[in-house]
């Protein structure tokens, strides 16, 4: 770094609250979990989603695929409780905060055991959440008896009457609360079938109530919270559409959820936000890394996709780092690898702004199939697989791939991996791709990351192999929210629990769903910024994560709609990461714990390399900082408070204050971080200022909020440079991009003068 330019930058903090979880004049009440007070145990954030294991697995449930996002938005854990297995007794449950109940009748293998577990579980504080109806078969062979029904749902506060509305040429809605339904598509047209449930409990809210005719006596309220939970009547929740991508809510799943498990005393480990900025992060699978590009100059020269994106996008784009994760196999001359492929592959890998990962060695299809494996099942596979390597365009003299045959991912119905040159063998998958690629790497770099092929769905025994390698891991999720996916359904959770162990899921969706399985509108890439706008306004969700493949380098319209997206990403103001580092903070969503220690203030434990918690419905709240502890900074946008924490404190506490000026950021003792593009650590305030750590990529541009129309000294080591803040009390800090791997450097702030 040659300079250190200061400015002063105005700031524009919005402090309107925009969220739509808003529930009007049937705002739920405040959480009754009992008094804030020093000493007591974390507030609980795990969910018990119930599931029927004999229909499948978790990943299969409309609660995972649904309900979880919006769950882990809210700061809910989700803990898979097969009920055809014992279901666990209430001294297992000391950080359960409800259940979900999301099932189909006939699920419930002893429907008077669920009963009386549930009961108890009410009666001990937990919240139970119903929808789709109860859940309890009322009618067959399993059919519970009405009045043993009713007896089990006023634990719940409500009651269901044997009525049932079939036609509903005379029926209308008496309540029908903006707030809560109607959040994706409107309730027209004839409805589905619907049971009278009546609310027993007065302090229970009704969001949707249908009437027959002018009988009030006919009201069947459709969707419920209640002191104890809340209730959804079946087909009342969501549309399934006439097509299979127009699925979307009825029920508003932010605001629901925040009312029937009543989360406002809960802070939200915030895994989209990091120094007050979007995080960014990229990763790319080695498919395709041999295909010959179709670019003409690039074609002359028999070069592969992968030296496409070397040139064009890894060498052009330093300032947004990449993960890249070769399959092994494709580079292992021992495993049918190409000299060429290899060579690129340690250009590649050389570029400060390239993390290595590895997309396995053979790159497995389907992961299933190898659960329980053994040579044999492979056996009725030689034939074709010798087959296909007879009909591959060669590169190289060796694999490429291409579509329909292994292309993309659009090979997963044909063969159970893409290399079938050995028995499959699990550790070699894992262990044995990274310590291969670990040969390409310059010294001081290592992989970091396992991305997960084919359909992405490894299970325990995998995930438990790649935690013991030392990688992240990540893959599976495919989030697409735009024209063609038009709904938060669409929108994955932020990972999957796979028995003991936890696979993090990439951020948004690959070019290979927007491309037809690599066989169609080569271009499509570019409708990725659909989704990256939906889950950004009007509440973040998601990081920016642009993800693809190597194929990407084989046709111009790809390259052009990758380009694009990069381009736009350098518009925003967002904070670059590593894939590795995203996950590390993923990883720390689900191990992160609030103990209270006094009204409005809590102690972070266990959060790993989380260090952003949001607090919602936050416009006239602020971090108290003379009370708080390992906090940096704080922002306010979208009506929520976006803190901040220091990675070298660890157990920090927050504790907030009321906001006198909610139309700025609120002055403090010290000066705090607004917002910045590098990460900020290790910071220690003085009696004139502070000094920190900090590193990132690109120019690390940092506001901070000191007091106003005052002056300071910003220096890095020798250099330094005086400047003013305005009346707004914004510090803008530029630090150059000094086009080397990122490296901590220490910078210090210090007032001169009032």
């Amino acid at each position: 770094m040659n300079r250190l330019s200061i400015m002063v930058a105005a700031l524009l903090v919005s402090t309107a609250a925009s969220t739509p979880v808003t529930a009007g004049q049937a705002n739920p009440r405040p959480a009754t979990h009992g008094p804030m007070i020093p000493g007591q145990s974390p507030v609980k954030r795990v969910v018990l989603a119930l599931y029927d294991g004999r229909a499948g697995l978790p990943r299969d449930t409309i609660s995972h695929r649904f309900a979880e996002l919006p769950l882990n938005h809210l700061g809910l854990v989700l803990r898979y409780q097969d009920v055809s297995q014992p279901l666990p007794a209430l001294d297992q449950m000391d950080d359960v905060r409800g259940i979900l109940c999301w099932l189909e009748d006939g699920q419930l293998p002893d429907p008077e055991a669920y009963m009386r577990w549930a009961e108890a579980a009410v009666t001990a504080g937990k919240k139970l959440v119903m929808l789709d109806g109860v859940g309890i078969p009322q009618d067959g062979q399993d059919a519970v008896s009405p009045a043993r029904l009713n007896r089990f749902l006023e634990t719940l506060g409500l009651q269901l009457h044997p009525s049932w509305t079939r036609t509903q040429t005379d029926t209308r809605f008496v309540v029908k609360d903006p707030s809560m339904v109607e959040y994706e598509r409107k309730l027209a047209g004839m409805l589905q079938p619907f049971q009278q449930a009546v609310p027993v409990d007065s302090k229970a809210v009704s969001y949707l109530v249908a009437r027959n005719g002018d009988d009030p006596a006919t009201d069947s309220h459709l969707v419920i919270v209640t002191p104890t939970g809340g209730y959804v009547a079946a087909d009342f929740a969501y549309s399934a559409g006439a097509k299979e991508n127009q699925q979307q809510w009825y029920l508003n799943p932010l605001a629901f959820f925040r009312a029937a498990f009543a989360t406002d005393d809960l802070p939200k480990p915030d895994t989209a936000t990091l120094a007050g900025r979007r995080i960014f992060y990229s990763h790319i699978d080695g498919d395709g890394w041999n295909n010959v590009s179709e670019l003409p100059e690039y074609q002359r020269r028999g070069d592969g996709s992968a030296k496409v994106i070397f040139e064009e996008i890894l060498r052009k784009y330093p300032d947004l780092p990449t993960t890249v994760a070769p399959i092994a196999g494709d580079l292992d001359p021992a495993r049918g690898g190409q000299v060429q492929a290899r060579e690129t592959a340690r250009a590649i890998l050389a570029l400060p702004n390239v993390e290595a990962g590895t997309h396995t060695y053979t790159h497995p299809f389907v992961w299933d199939f190898y659960e329980d494996y053994s040579p044999e099942k492979e056996k009725p596979y030689l034939d074709k697989y010798n087959s296909l390597i007879g009909r591959l365009t060669k590169s190289y003299g060796g694999r490429q791939e291409t579509a329909g045959e292994g292309g993309g991912e659009s090979g997963e119905g044909q063969l159970p991996r893409y290399i079938f040159d050995r028995p499959f063998d699990l550790r070699d998958e894992v262990f044995g791709s990274r310590d291969y690629i670990q040969t390409l790497l310059p010294p001081g770099k290592r992989v970091n990351v396992i991305q997960w092929s084919g359909d992405a769905n490894p299970f325990e025994a995998a995930l438990a192999m790649a935690k013991q390698s030392g990688m992240a891991n990540i893959n599976g999720g495919d989030s697409r929210f735009d024209r063609d996916f038009p709904s938060l359904t669409w929108v994955a959770p932020l990972g999957l629990e796979v028995g003991t162990q936890r696979q993090i899921y990439a951020s948004n969706s690959n070019e290979n769903t927007y491309t037809e399985l690599w066989s169609n509108r080569f271009y499509g890439f570019r409708y990725l910024l659909g989704t990256v706008r939906n889950t950004e306004v009007p509440i973040r969700l998601k990081p920016m994560n642009v993800y693809y493949h190597m194929y990407s380098g084989q046709k111009q319209p790809a390259l052009t709609a990758l380009q694009a997206n990069l381009d736009y990403a350098r518009s925003q103001p967002l904070v670059p990461i590593a894939t590795s580092q995203f996950v590390r903070v993923a990883e720390g969503f689900y191990s992160t714990k609030f103990v209270p220690t006094g009204p409005r203030s809590w102690r972070i434990l266990d959060r790993g390399e989380l260090q952003t918690i949001r607090f919602d419905q936050a416009t006239t709240v602020a971090v108290d900082f003379a009370r708080s502890s390992g906090v940096v900074g704080a922002r306010h946008t979208q009506g929520s408070l976006y803190v901040y924490l220091d990675g070298d404190a660890p157990t920090p506490e927050i504790v907030l204050t009321d906001d006198p000026t909610p139309w700025i950021e609120p002055q403090a003792p010290r000066p705090y971080l607004v917002e910045s593009s590098w990460r900020i650590w290790h910071l220690q305030p003085g009696d004139n200022g502070l000094a920190f750590e900090s590193e990132g990529y690109g120019s690390g541009q940092m506001t901070w909020r000191v007091a106003p129309n005052s002056r300071w000294q910003a220096s890095i080591g020798a250099q330094s440079v005086a400047a003013a803040a305005g009346p707004e009390g914004l510090l803008t800090v530029t630090v150059p991009a000094s086009g080397e791997a990122p490296a901590p450097v220490s910078i210090v702030l210090r007032r001169t003068a009032p």
